[in-house]
């Protein structure tokens, strides 16, 4: 899917994908997907090779129930990636019901990453505008995705629930 394609679309849902491990959710991480009044999906994931991607595909859970034993064990020793519906939480619910109006991909020497010292060529960054709503996707490293909510309540923090 290409970044462009978004333009236009009218944002129905939010979900992040968070890293839980006995039950405590990492909040500060993870792929963000967007789903739209027409059906579509975009999801900003990384490659695991240091560069982000979006795809038209949503998030499927790898360990979704019914689990093996041997999956069971898995998830206990060392966690699993989880959809969380942001949906209705702040600041992601900043964007519901708004459409997007711009979307640009930035590389490591833009600007926009200078703060986050990303090797030169290994960082790419999405910024989707939904009029005064600001959604910044930054992949930091190799395989971490980071969301920033720009016009959004900044004062009320995503709180994630397990279940």
């Amino acid at each position: 899917m290409r970044g462009q394609d978004l333009l236009g679309k009218t944002v129905v849902g939010v979900r992040r994908i968070l890293y839980v491990y006995q039950g405590v959710v990492t909040k500060d991480e993870g792929a963000l997907e967007l789903r739209f009044h027409d059906g579509s999906t975009a999801l900003f994931d990384t490659t695991g090779s240091g560069t982000m991607q979006v795809t038209s595909q949503p998030w499927v859970d790898p360990f979704a129930p019914p689990l093996s034993p041997e999956n069971v064990a898995y998830v206990h020793r060392y966690g699993k990636w989880t959809a969380f519906d942001l949906t209705s939480e702040p600041p992601a619910n900043a964007v519901i019901g708004r459409h997007v109006s711009a979307y640009e991909e930035v590389v490591t020497d833009a600007e926009i990453l200078a703060d986050y010292q990303c090797p030169p060529g290994q960082c790419l960054a999405a910024s989707i505008a939904f009029g005064d709503v600001l959604v910044r996707v930054l992949n930091w490293g190799i395989d971490e995705i980071h969301v920033e909510w720009q016009g959004a309540d900044p004062t009320a923090p995503v709180q994630p629930q397990l279940g």
